[in-house]
Protein backbone atom coordinates (compact mmCIF):
# COMPACT_ATOMS: atom_id res chain seq x y z
CA UNK A 1 0.00 0.00 0.00
CA UNK A 2 1.24 3.19 -0.89
CA UNK A 3 1.90 6.35 1.56
CA UNK A 4 4.09 9.68 1.87
CA UNK A 5 7.09 7.68 4.03
CA UNK A 6 7.16 4.61 0.86
CA UNK A 7 11.06 4.80 -0.05
CA UNK A 8 11.09 7.07 -3.81
CA UNK A 9 13.16 5.40 -6.31
CA UNK A 10 14.03 6.05 -10.24
CA UNK A 11 13.46 4.09 -13.45
CA UNK A 12 16.22 2.30 -14.52
CA UNK A 13 15.03 3.70 -18.29
CA UNK A 14 13.77 6.71 -18.02
CA UNK A 15 14.93 8.42 -14.68
CA UNK A 16 11.53 9.33 -13.68
CA UNK A 17 10.80 9.07 -9.90
CA UNK A 18 8.49 6.25 -8.63
CA UNK A 19 7.12 4.56 -5.68
CA UNK A 20 8.94 1.58 -4.66
CA UNK A 21 5.61 -0.69 -4.36
CA UNK A 22 5.13 0.39 -8.38
CA UNK A 23 4.82 -2.71 -10.66
CA UNK A 24 5.59 -0.20 -13.59
CA UNK A 25 6.77 3.55 -15.00
CA UNK A 26 4.16 5.55 -15.19
CA UNK A 27 5.96 7.78 -17.51
CA UNK A 28 7.31 5.00 -20.05
CA UNK A 29 5.99 1.93 -18.76
CA UNK A 30 8.95 0.24 -17.74
CA UNK A 31 8.46 -2.46 -15.61
CA UNK A 32 9.68 -2.43 -12.02
CA UNK A 33 11.72 -5.65 -11.50
CA UNK A 34 12.48 -4.89 -7.64
CA UNK A 35 8.10 -5.37 -7.06
CA UNK A 36 7.56 -9.52 -6.59
CA UNK A 37 4.80 -9.94 -8.75
CA UNK A 38 7.63 -8.78 -11.91
CA UNK A 39 10.55 -10.75 -10.50
CA UNK A 40 9.70 -14.10 -13.02
CA UNK A 41 9.51 -11.39 -15.88
CA UNK A 42 13.23 -10.04 -14.98
CA UNK A 43 15.04 -13.09 -17.12
CA UNK A 44 12.83 -11.80 -20.22
CA UNK A 45 14.47 -8.52 -19.93
CA UNK A 46 16.95 -7.76 -22.74
CA UNK A 47 19.65 -6.18 -22.17
CA UNK A 48 22.29 -4.26 -24.58
CA UNK A 49 24.52 -3.57 -22.51
CA UNK A 50 24.38 0.27 -23.23
CA UNK A 51 23.37 2.80 -21.02
CA UNK A 52 24.85 1.59 -18.29
CA UNK A 53 26.07 3.84 -15.29
CA UNK A 54 29.62 3.45 -13.78
CA UNK A 55 30.34 5.23 -10.68
CA UNK A 56 33.42 7.68 -11.01
CA UNK A 57 33.08 8.10 -14.96
CA UNK A 58 31.45 11.43 -14.32
CA UNK A 59 28.18 10.61 -17.29
CA UNK A 60 24.90 11.04 -16.65
CA UNK A 61 22.96 8.50 -14.36
CA UNK A 62 20.43 7.00 -16.71
CA UNK A 63 20.42 3.54 -14.90
CA UNK A 64 21.90 1.62 -11.62
CA UNK A 65 23.57 -1.87 -13.41
CA UNK A 66 23.29 -2.91 -9.47
CA UNK A 67 20.21 -1.52 -8.46
CA UNK A 68 17.73 1.28 -7.73
CA UNK A 69 18.72 4.59 -6.59
CA UNK A 70 16.58 5.67 -3.56
CA UNK A 71 16.54 8.87 -2.11
CA UNK A 72 17.91 8.32 1.87
CA UNK A 73 16.21 10.52 4.34
CA UNK A 74 18.10 9.65 7.21
CA UNK A 75 21.47 9.42 6.81
CA UNK A 76 22.44 12.71 8.74
CA UNK A 77 24.01 14.14 5.54
CA UNK A 78 26.72 12.26 3.49
CA UNK A 79 28.15 16.43 2.68
CA UNK A 80 28.37 17.26 6.46
CA UNK A 81 29.92 13.78 6.82
CA UNK A 82 32.42 14.37 4.59
CA UNK A 83 33.43 18.33 6.08
CA UNK A 84 32.94 17.10 9.89
CA UNK A 85 35.78 14.25 8.88
CA UNK A 86 38.02 16.37 6.17
CA UNK A 87 38.35 19.28 9.04
CA UNK A 88 38.97 17.13 12.17
CA UNK A 89 41.25 14.91 10.46
CA UNK A 90 43.52 18.02 8.94
CA UNK A 91 42.55 20.26 12.80
CA UNK A 92 44.22 16.84 13.93
CA UNK A 93 46.90 16.61 11.87
CA UNK A 94 47.90 20.82 12.04
CA UNK A 95 47.78 20.44 15.80
CA UNK A 96 50.42 17.64 16.01
CA UNK A 97 52.81 18.56 13.03
CA UNK A 98 53.08 22.36 15.24
CA UNK A 99 53.40 20.58 18.55
CA UNK A 100 56.78 18.87 16.58
CA UNK A 101 58.17 22.11 14.88
CA UNK A 102 57.33 23.62 18.51
CA UNK A 103 59.21 20.94 20.75
CA UNK A 104 61.92 20.31 18.13
CA UNK A 105 62.91 23.92 17.29
CA UNK A 106 62.18 23.41 13.67
CA UNK A 107 64.47 20.47 12.88
CA UNK A 108 62.78 18.08 10.68
CA UNK A 109 65.38 15.50 11.15
CA UNK A 110 64.28 15.31 14.77
CA UNK A 111 60.35 14.91 14.35
CA UNK A 112 61.55 12.09 12.12
CA UNK A 113 63.26 10.52 15.13
CA UNK A 114 60.70 11.67 17.69
CA UNK A 115 57.18 9.60 18.73
CA UNK A 116 55.14 12.19 15.99
CA UNK A 117 55.30 9.97 12.87
CA UNK A 118 53.64 6.98 15.30
CA UNK A 119 51.02 9.22 16.41
CA UNK A 120 50.66 10.75 12.56
CA UNK A 121 50.09 6.99 11.52
CA UNK A 122 47.70 5.81 14.69
CA UNK A 123 45.52 8.94 13.78
CA UNK A 124 45.44 7.81 9.67
CA UNK A 125 44.71 4.55 10.81
CA UNK A 126 41.96 6.11 12.97
CA UNK A 127 39.94 8.20 10.42
CA UNK A 128 40.32 5.75 7.80
CA UNK A 129 38.60 3.52 9.64
CA UNK A 130 35.65 5.70 11.17
CA UNK A 131 35.44 7.19 7.69
CA UNK A 132 34.26 3.72 6.12
CA UNK A 133 32.56 3.02 9.01
CA UNK A 134 30.29 6.12 8.62
CA UNK A 135 29.82 5.05 5.02
CA UNK A 136 28.64 1.93 5.60
CA UNK A 137 25.81 3.21 7.88
CA UNK A 138 24.58 5.76 5.05
CA UNK A 139 24.98 2.99 2.59
CA UNK A 140 22.17 1.57 4.71
CA UNK A 141 20.34 4.57 5.32
CA UNK A 142 21.26 5.44 8.84
CA UNK A 143 22.72 8.34 10.39
CA UNK A 144 26.58 8.09 9.71
CA UNK A 145 27.57 9.63 13.70
CA UNK A 146 25.38 7.10 14.89
CA UNK A 147 29.17 4.81 14.22
CA UNK A 148 30.22 6.79 17.34
CA UNK A 149 27.91 5.89 19.96
CA UNK A 150 28.42 3.29 21.81
CA UNK A 151 26.56 -0.01 22.35
CA UNK A 152 23.84 1.34 20.19
CA UNK A 153 26.39 1.60 17.30
CA UNK A 154 25.75 -2.21 17.36
CA UNK A 155 22.23 -1.86 18.09
CA UNK A 156 22.22 -0.49 14.53
CA UNK A 157 24.07 -2.69 13.20
CA UNK A 158 21.91 -5.37 13.97
CA UNK A 159 18.27 -3.51 12.85
CA UNK A 160 20.73 -3.32 9.35
CA UNK A 161 21.08 -6.76 9.21
CA UNK A 162 17.22 -8.56 10.37
CA UNK A 163 15.76 -5.35 9.69
CA UNK A 164 15.07 -5.03 13.91
CA UNK A 165 16.57 -3.80 16.67
CA UNK A 166 15.84 -6.73 19.20
CA UNK A 167 17.94 -8.99 17.02
CA UNK A 168 20.82 -6.76 19.01
CA UNK A 169 20.37 -9.41 21.73
CA UNK A 170 22.42 -11.98 19.58
CA UNK A 171 25.70 -9.94 20.76
CA UNK A 172 24.58 -11.49 24.15
CA UNK A 173 25.10 -15.06 23.30
CA UNK A 174 27.86 -17.21 22.30
CA UNK A 175 28.61 -16.55 18.35
CA UNK A 176 25.61 -13.99 18.08
CA UNK A 177 28.20 -11.38 17.17
CA UNK A 178 28.96 -14.16 14.30
CA UNK A 179 25.55 -14.35 12.85
CA UNK A 180 25.25 -10.49 12.32
CA UNK A 181 27.58 -10.20 11.07
CA UNK A 182 27.42 -13.12 8.13
CA UNK A 183 23.38 -11.48 7.80
CA UNK A 184 24.96 -7.59 7.62
CA UNK A 185 27.50 -9.00 4.83
CA UNK A 186 24.30 -11.04 3.14
CA UNK A 187 22.19 -7.29 3.16
CA UNK A 188 25.36 -5.97 1.43
CA UNK A 189 25.37 -8.35 -1.87
CA UNK A 190 25.41 -11.48 -0.53
CA UNK A 191 29.31 -11.21 1.23
CA UNK A 192 27.94 -12.59 4.50
CA UNK A 193 31.31 -15.26 4.28
CA UNK A 194 33.67 -12.08 3.77
CA UNK A 195 31.91 -10.36 6.82
CA UNK A 196 32.28 -13.37 8.82
CA UNK A 197 35.86 -14.09 8.60
CA UNK A 198 37.40 -10.18 8.27
CA UNK A 199 34.91 -8.44 10.01
CA UNK A 200 35.29 -5.05 10.59
CA UNK A 201 37.89 -4.87 7.58
CA UNK A 202 35.34 -5.66 5.63
CA UNK A 203 32.94 -3.25 7.10
CA UNK A 204 35.83 -0.82 5.59
CA UNK A 205 35.58 -2.53 1.87
CA UNK A 206 30.86 -2.04 2.05
CA UNK A 207 32.09 1.65 3.09
CA UNK A 208 34.69 2.38 0.35
CA UNK A 209 33.40 0.79 -2.65
CA UNK A 210 30.77 1.84 -4.96
CA UNK A 211 29.87 -0.93 -6.06
CA UNK A 212 28.67 -2.65 -2.69
CA UNK A 213 24.98 -1.83 -2.53
CA UNK A 214 22.75 -2.14 0.45
CA UNK A 215 19.85 -4.51 -0.08
CA UNK A 216 19.77 -3.57 -3.74
CA UNK A 217 19.50 0.21 -3.04
CA UNK A 218 21.69 2.70 -3.68
CA UNK A 219 21.06 6.00 -1.39
CA UNK A 220 21.57 9.25 -2.16
CA UNK A 221 21.26 12.97 -0.66
CA UNK A 222 18.59 14.63 -3.60
CA UNK A 223 17.64 13.41 -7.15
CA UNK A 224 19.86 15.26 -8.94
CA UNK A 225 21.41 12.71 -11.25
CA UNK A 226 24.89 13.95 -9.99
CA UNK A 227 24.21 13.33 -6.42
CA UNK A 228 25.87 10.10 -6.79
CA UNK A 229 29.30 11.45 -8.92
CA UNK A 230 29.21 14.05 -6.35
CA UNK A 231 29.53 11.54 -3.58
CA UNK A 232 32.21 9.67 -5.21
CA UNK A 233 33.92 12.44 -5.79
CA UNK A 234 34.75 13.80 -2.32
CA UNK A 235 35.26 10.02 -0.97
CA UNK A 236 37.84 9.90 -3.57
CA UNK A 237 38.97 13.46 -2.27
CA UNK A 238 38.94 11.92 1.64
CA UNK A 239 41.16 8.45 -0.03
CA UNK A 240 43.49 10.24 -1.46
CA UNK A 241 44.10 12.70 1.45
CA UNK A 242 44.38 9.88 4.17
CA UNK A 243 46.60 7.73 1.97
CA UNK A 244 48.82 10.59 1.53
CA UNK A 245 49.02 10.94 5.28
CA UNK A 246 49.30 7.22 6.14
CA UNK A 247 51.89 6.89 3.52
CA UNK A 248 54.34 9.72 4.88
CA UNK A 249 53.85 8.42 8.12
CA UNK A 250 54.95 4.42 7.61
CA UNK A 251 57.75 6.25 5.66
CA UNK A 252 58.56 8.43 8.56
CA UNK A 253 58.01 5.19 10.88
CA UNK A 254 60.72 3.24 8.84
CA UNK A 255 63.15 6.13 8.65
CA UNK A 256 62.93 6.86 12.60
CA UNK A 257 63.97 2.90 13.58
CA UNK A 258 66.00 1.82 10.48
CA UNK A 259 68.05 4.74 9.34
CA UNK A 260 70.96 3.60 12.06
CA UNK A 261 71.74 1.26 9.20
CA UNK A 262 71.87 3.14 6.21
CA UNK A 263 75.55 4.96 5.31
CA UNK A 264 76.17 8.39 7.21
CA UNK A 265 73.69 8.56 9.76
CA UNK A 266 76.16 8.99 12.53
CA UNK A 267 75.85 12.44 12.09
CA UNK A 268 71.70 12.96 12.45
CA UNK A 269 72.46 10.13 15.37
CA UNK A 270 74.52 12.97 17.26
CA UNK A 271 72.08 15.72 16.30
CA UNK A 272 69.44 13.16 18.08
CA UNK A 273 71.86 12.59 21.53
CA UNK A 274 72.85 15.96 22.10
CA UNK A 275 68.94 17.37 21.49
CA UNK A 276 68.67 14.79 24.29
CA UNK A 277 71.41 16.53 26.88
CA UNK A 278 69.64 19.65 26.11
CA UNK A 279 65.93 18.59 27.02
CA UNK A 280 67.40 16.53 30.31
CA UNK A 281 68.07 19.99 31.25
CA UNK A 282 65.48 21.80 30.65
CA UNK A 283 63.22 19.26 32.24
CA UNK A 284 65.45 19.36 35.81
CA UNK A 285 65.37 22.79 35.59
CA UNK A 286 62.14 23.32 35.58
CA UNK A 287 61.26 20.79 38.36
CA UNK A 288 63.95 22.55 40.49
CA UNK A 289 62.91 25.92 40.02
CA UNK A 290 58.82 24.43 40.78
CA UNK A 291 60.77 22.55 43.90
CA UNK A 292 58.90 19.33 42.49
CA UNK A 293 61.62 17.27 43.37
CA UNK A 294 62.68 14.81 45.84
CA UNK A 295 66.52 13.63 47.31
CA UNK A 296 67.82 11.49 49.64
CA UNK A 297 68.88 13.23 52.12
CA UNK A 298 67.46 16.23 53.84
CA UNK A 299 71.29 17.45 54.41
CA UNK A 300 72.26 20.45 52.45
CA UNK A 301 74.33 20.08 49.91
CA UNK A 302 75.89 22.04 47.10
CA UNK A 303 75.62 19.58 44.50
CA UNK A 304 72.40 17.59 43.61
CA UNK A 305 72.35 15.08 40.74
CA UNK A 306 69.23 13.93 38.85
CA UNK A 307 69.50 10.41 37.27
CA UNK A 308 67.26 9.32 34.50
CA UNK A 309 67.64 5.51 34.22
CA UNK A 310 65.10 5.81 30.60
CA UNK A 311 66.17 8.98 28.67
CA UNK A 312 64.06 7.88 25.66
CA UNK A 313 61.19 7.82 27.85
CA UNK A 314 61.48 11.27 29.14
CA UNK A 315 62.61 12.93 26.18
CA UNK A 316 60.40 11.19 23.41
CA UNK A 317 62.87 10.87 20.87
CA UNK A 318 65.25 8.05 20.07
CA UNK A 319 65.37 4.43 18.69
CA UNK A 320 67.10 2.85 22.13
CA UNK A 321 67.60 3.09 26.04
CA UNK A 322 70.31 5.57 27.02
CA UNK A 323 70.93 6.59 30.85
CA UNK A 324 72.26 10.40 32.19
CA UNK A 325 71.90 12.88 34.85
CA UNK A 326 72.06 15.82 35.18
CA UNK A 327 74.47 18.18 37.60
CA UNK A 328 72.79 20.66 39.47
CA UNK A 329 75.62 23.18 41.23
CA UNK A 330 74.76 25.26 43.68
CA UNK A 331 76.62 28.88 44.42
CA UNK A 332 74.59 31.31 46.51
CA UNK A 333 71.34 32.05 44.46
CA UNK A 334 73.13 31.03 41.47
CA UNK A 335 72.59 27.19 39.99
CA UNK A 336 74.93 25.27 37.02
CA UNK A 337 74.03 22.62 34.92
CA UNK A 338 75.58 20.48 33.30
CA UNK A 339 75.11 16.82 31.71
CA UNK A 340 76.08 13.56 31.40
CA UNK A 341 74.32 11.00 28.66
CA UNK A 342 75.61 7.42 27.28
CA UNK A 343 73.24 5.37 25.11
CA UNK A 344 72.80 1.34 25.84
CA UNK A 345 74.61 -0.17 22.95
CA UNK A 346 77.75 2.10 23.98
CA UNK A 347 77.73 4.21 20.72
CA UNK A 348 77.90 7.79 21.67
CA UNK A 349 79.01 9.29 24.90
CA UNK A 350 78.32 12.76 26.02
CA UNK A 351 80.28 13.27 28.91
CA UNK A 352 79.58 15.70 31.58
CA UNK A 353 78.85 19.10 29.60
CA UNK A 354 77.87 22.48 30.50
CA UNK A 355 74.24 23.66 29.32
CA UNK A 356 76.05 26.47 27.22
CA UNK A 357 78.59 24.19 25.38
CA UNK A 358 76.63 21.38 24.57
CA UNK A 359 77.10 20.88 21.21
CA UNK A 360 77.16 17.62 17.96
CA UNK A 361 81.26 18.45 18.27
CA UNK A 362 80.97 17.26 22.22
CA UNK A 363 79.42 14.46 21.50
CA UNK A 364 82.55 11.34 21.01
CA UNK A 365 81.79 7.67 19.63
CA UNK A 366 83.10 5.97 22.59
CA UNK A 367 81.48 3.68 25.48
CA UNK A 368 80.87 5.55 28.13
CA UNK A 369 78.87 3.11 30.77
CA UNK A 370 76.39 4.07 33.42
CA UNK A 371 79.11 6.37 34.94
CA UNK A 372 76.86 7.33 38.30
CA UNK A 373 77.74 9.81 40.25
CA UNK A 374 79.75 9.05 43.66
CA UNK A 375 78.99 12.19 45.85
CA UNK A 376 76.46 14.80 46.33
CA UNK A 377 72.56 14.47 46.68
CA UNK A 378 70.89 11.78 44.77
CA UNK A 379 67.75 13.45 43.74
CA UNK A 380 64.43 12.57 41.09
CA UNK A 381 61.42 14.44 40.35
CA UNK A 382 58.23 13.99 41.47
Amino acid sequence: MNNDDELTIYCARCGAEMKQSSRYCMKCGNLNYDHPDNAKYKKLEKHSGSGKYVVGSKMKIESEPNGSVVVGNNMGGKSLCFWVNMFAFLGVMLVTILLALFRYSHNLLLVVYSVYPNIWLCVSIFFVFFYGLELMYMKANKPWYFAFIPIYNLVVLAEMAFDKKIWALLYLVPFGPLIINYKLGEKFGNRGILTLLFGVIDYLVIGYSSSVLYDGYRYVESSDDNAVEKDYGKKSIMRKLIAFVFIASIAMFIASHFTAFMRGADTVKMQVFAKQASMLISKTRKAVDEGEYTCDSSNHNDVMYFIYEDVKEDTGIGNHDMFGYVKVAINGTEKTYSVYLTDSNNEYTLYETLEDEIDVEKVEQVAGGENRPSSGLVCSLD
